[in-house]
């Protein structure tokens, strides 16, 4: 493996490590803010989704071009 590779790869485990903590803590406040856990999973998902998506696209792939 190149070093690139192992760069790319790493970066996307940070990534997604991120989208982990988003979830789960988003899910987390707001269930103990009183929101219904379906809804707050409704809304968590989603966002983690987004901010790997975002993070993925601009850190480890945004030198592909």
């Amino acid at each position: 493996m190149s070093a690139a590779l192992v760069s790319q790869v790493m970066r996307f485990g940070c990534t997604g490590a991120v989208g982990f903590l988003v979830d789960g803590g988003l899910l987390f406040l707001l269930i103990e803010n009183g929101a219904d856990a379906y809804l707050a999973r409704l809304i968590s998902f989603p966002m983690a989704v987004v901010c790997t998506f975002a993070m993925n696209r601009a850190w480890t792939f945004g030198q592909r071009g």
